[in-house]
């Protein structure tokens, strides 16, 4: 399901949106950032042009928690 198919909800938090220059689905993603905006919700895109898709999906490029995280309130 792609968010470009849906309404966008007026509480809908700021987004902050990662592209990949040489992915397949930067165009898609910076459509969905457009459609965000247009439907009143804060969106901030932004594309790392010399990167492949594989950047976003690595192991590797998942940094560990913050150090805010133990003391979270998640509820």
């Amino acid at each position: 399901m792609s968010g470009l198919c849906g309404e966008v909800a007026r509480d809908t938090p700021p987004a902050h949106l990662v592209t990949a220059g040489f992915d397949p689905l930067r165009d898609e993603g910076q459509s969905y950032a457009d459609k965000l905006r247009s439907g009143g919700a804060r969106s901030h895109p932004s594309t790392k042009r010399t990167c492949r898709t594989a950047f976003c999906h690595s192991p590797l490029s998942v940094p560990g928690p913050s150090s805010a995280a133990p003391g979270a309130d998640l509820g």
